[in-house]
């Protein structure tokens, strides 16, 4: 049997952890290509989307602890 929310929240994570991955690689692109204000933009924009990435794994290992799933 499946459960619904962990099944949602784990499509958030997905999404996520791929956001995080392609700011990555764009951080990796402008380094040393770009000037140091847009390289700082392109890095605050990569660690928002770590932090929402944390945010989204945080969510689904408290469902599944709560919700032994």
């Amino acid at each position: 049997m499946s459960c619904d929310e962990k099944q949602r929240l784990t499509i958030l994570y997905n999404a996520a952890a791929e956001r995080f991955a392609a700011c990555v690689y764009e951080v990796n692109q402008v380094r040393g290509h770009t000037s140091k204000n847009e390289y700082d933009r392109v890095r605050a924009v990569a660690d928002d989307a770590r932090n929402s990435r944390n945010a989204a794994r945080l969510s689904l290992e408290q469902h599944k602890k709560d919700h032994r799933c």
